[in-house]
């Protein structure tokens, strides 16, 4: 595998972490509860006008799901059946994708060791299932990518 292959591979799983963690997810539900327009209002919060406001709370959340990467449904494809057959390989590469920078808790970087133990995998076992997982993700990209052009071409 070249290391344009692997690049293009971080490229897209992280597209995927980032589509798991993204605001689009929250679509619907912005946190507008009575608890935070008490807060908003510094005490009881003003009585409702009597207008629908179900327009306005619709828009409000479809505005979340605009912008998604067009790559994600790609890799998500990929992912979902790859975690069926290999969930080791595909967690531990989620693992080395999403925890990255500073570990709070022990106020260093994370390192492989930490991710392999928050995947409950041995580090040696972690790094092979990394490795592994690229080789996994290139493949199964490929069948996605004739799936999807067979989609495309029978619906054109």
């Amino acid at each position: 595998m070249t290391q344009d292959q692997r690049d293009e591979i971080d490229r897209l799983v992280n597209i995927f972490i980032n589509g798991l963690t993204s605001i689009s997810k929250d679509a619907g539900w912005e946190g507008d509860s009575l608890l935070s327009r008490v807060i908003e209002f510094a005490g009881c919060p003003p009585r409702p006008t009597g207008y629908d406001q179900s327009n306005m709370a619709m828009i409000n959340a479809i505005r979340f799901l605009f912008g998604s990467n067009p790559d994600l449904p790609r890799i998500k494809a990929a992912i979902n059946l790859l975690l069926k057959s290999n969930q080791a390989q595909i967690e531990a590469i989620l693992h080395k994708h999403f925890y990255r920078g500073l570990n709070e808790r022990t106020d260093r970087s994370f390192t492989d060791a930490d991710r392999a133990r928050l995947c409950n995998q041995d580090e040696r076992a972690f790094r092979y299932n990394v490795t592994s997982a690229y080789k996994l993700i290139d493949r199964e990209l490929d069948r996605v990518d004739l799936v999807f052009a067979e989609f495309y071409e029978m619906t054109g």
